[in-house]
């Protein structure tokens, strides 16, 4: 009993250390996240972007710290891996802290390595799977001293194509490391971690569904800002029958073509061009009242308003690289600062410049930025120099851009938060087709909306689109969110390296449809 007593004293004094290096109050479920690790628990903690899940990996490698232990760091994507390796090493030095991505490697035997998913993956199998047999150490060496694996963004587990990894990662980690599973998107948590339970070690899970800063919905239409949904969630204005204008007249078309075959040229302006629309079915010819078509919003015409309504900075996700680049470039006709703000700016784009090698200097990209700084914009993408991803993301942490366009890698765990957020396209290709986004991926790129302790409220603006119907895309975007499904699947260089008797069979019975299967 005594010493129940005292292992408590020095987990609560532990805990108090910790909590008195920073400078603000932490909310109950973060105290509660970290005094389960401090306790020897694994932990999962479901919480909205922008409330502070990162403090409890902070934990876990301050506490790893305490104990002369080593932590592994995965994230899915390489950019959030260099910035979490430039955050850490700040705080804790560049001796203690590696990174590990494929393409870049340093320190990759420092006490804290970040990395992404694959590699950890990868460490884990590159040893034939020792991990399943009954050796005296079944750790890869690789793993040696390792006391907490974190995966941030765990509902990556239900992509598609990488979902498999996190399900191979987590199976496969040593029974001795505290797992830290974190993730702002999922609604099936409880099933996560029983899953987790079963397959690793017991894992405790935390939930905390409040948003740290309230989120107002918008729609843009005619030059307007539309208060569609206020930061209660009760609906304020309604717009039927307006957005996918386009979609339908070419759907309409399609099937004229189909039935009839070529249209001659009156009938085709007609179509296009008249507010009435003769629309063929199979069995009669009725005329149907077209809504008129309006022009797409430019970037800076949304820009320009979000500015007179005091909603900037913002972040304004399109999908894809390109897309991305030009629309930024379309919004600098505008200009967002003040000639002392373009002439810090310029000097600080000149410090950059300086580090870039020779040869970076004259692409394009540079070109552009360079540009679209001094006037408060900024793209970021997977495809922008690492120097210039740092260049941009520092001058929009101290305040100097208005707008940063941005493909929706950016939402995932990159820390930029924004007072308002754009929406741009509520359609994505996912590899296969375009589609409406899902409920997850709506809520994890508004989740950057609205600032802690800065803003009242986050803004998520939707602008009008002549190819989406606003009520319907509305409506299907902020449904209940979609649970975390397994994409399980044997690999091939995953049966190559586990090549002794029975350890596919281990990996197959523990993956998740699996477990969900057997649960019911």
């Amino acid at each position: 009993m005594d010493k129940q007593v005292e292992a408590g004293s020095e987990t609560l004094a532990g805990i108090q250390t910790f909590v008195a290096r920073y400078p603000f109050p932490f909310d109950s479920f973060q105290v509660e996240a970290i005094t389960e690790l401090a306790q020897g628990q694994s932990v999962v903690v479901a919480a909205p972007t922008g409330t502070g899940k990162t403090l409890v990996a902070e934990f876990a490698i301050w506490l790893a710290q305490q104990r002369n232990q080593r932590v592994i760091y995965t994230t899915p994507l390489k950019a959030l891996s260099n910035q979490k390796y430039r955050d850490l090493r700040d705080v804790y030095g560049v001796d203690t802290v590696g990174l590990v991505t494929g393409d870049i490697v340093e320190h990759s035997r420092a006490s804290v390595v970040i990395m992404t998913t694959e590699v950890y993956r990868n460490m884990l199998l590159e040893e034939g799977g020792e991990r399943f047999t009954d050796l005296e150490n079944p750790t890869p060496s690789s793993l040696a001293g390792v006391g907490f694996v974190i995966f941030d963004e765990l509902h990556y587990l239900s992509d598609v194509g990488r979902g498999p990894v996190w399900e191979e990662a987590i199976i496969c980690s040593p029974p001795h490391v505290q797992l830290v599973g974190l993730s702002a998107t999922v609604s099936n948590a409880d099933d996560l971690a029983n899953w987790i339970s079963r397959v690793h070690r017991p894992i405790s899970l935390v939930v905390h569904e409040q948003r740290a800063v309230p989120l107002e919905h918008y729609y843009f239409l005619d030059n307007k800002l539309h208060l569609v949904q206020d930061a209660e969630s009760n609906r304020v204005e309604h717009f039927p029958d307006i957005g996918g204008e386009a979609k339908l007249a070419q759907m309409m078309g399609r099937n004229r073509a189909n039935m009839y075959g070529e249209d001659d040229e009156e009938e085709e302006n007609e179509f296009w061009g008249e507010q009435t629309t003769t629309v063929w079915s199979s069995d009669e010819k009725q005329k149907v009242k077209r809504p008129p078509q309006r022009k797409a919003p430019e970037p800076g015409e949304i820009l320009t308003v979000l500015r007179e309504a005091d909603l900037l900075p913002c972040l304004y996700f399109l999908p894809g690289r390109r897309v991305v680049e030009e629309a930024a470039m379309s919004a600098a006709l505008h200009l967002f600062t003040s000639e002392e703000e373009q002439e810090l700016i310029k000097a600080e784009i000149g410090i950059w410049l300086e580090q870039l090698p020779k040869e970076d200097r004259n692409l394009q990209q540079v070109y552009s930025l360079t540009e679209l700084l001094p006037r408060g914009l900024a793209f970021h993408h997977a495809g922008l120099l690492p120097g210039l991803k740092v260049l941009v993301e520092t001058l929009f942490a101290r305040g100097h851009l208005r707008a940063v366009f941005a493909t929706d890698t950016l939402a995932l765990g990159v820390n930029m938060p924004a007072r308002s957020v754009v929406v741009g396209s509520l359609s994505k290709f996912d590899g296969q087709e375009m589609r409406l986004l899902t409920p997850n991926e709506y809520r994890q790129l508004t989740g950057r909306a609205g600032r802690r302790g800065m803003d009242v409220r986050g803004a998520a603006i939707i602008p009008y689109s002549p190819w989406e119907p606003f009520e319907t895309s509305f409506q299907r975007i902020t449904a209940e969110l979609l649970p975390v499904t397994s994409s399980f699947i044997i690999r091939y260089n995953s049966v190559l390296n586990l090549w002794r008797p029975g350890d596919v069979q281990h990996l197959a019975g523990n993956a998740l449809p699996y477990k969900q299967t057997e649960n019911k």
